[in-house]
């Protein structure tokens, strides 16, 4: 995901990056949101997780954020 950002310039617009591989448990597990929460020291309570994908909310609500759900249609 690093290189990705990288490679089209949108680094500077992340603090951090949690990725499948940050984690021991990947989605639908929260951990890659309460981890994320962890080491930016801020309450997972405080935060705003966007998500499009059933998963990916699923995960992003049992976290405790508050959840946005990108519809693509």
């Amino acid at each position: 995901m690093d290189d990705l950002l990288r490679y089209h310039k949108l680094s500077y617009l992340f603090d951090l990056c949690v990725t499948g591989d940050d984690v021991v448990e990947a989605k639908p597990s929260p951990e890659p949101y309460l981890k994320a929460a962890n080491i930016l020291s801020v309450d997972i309570q405080n935060c705003i997780i966007l998500e499009d994908s059933e998963i990916g909310i699923r995960s992003a609500r049992q976290s405790g954020a508050t959840v946005l759900v990108v519809d693509h249609e």
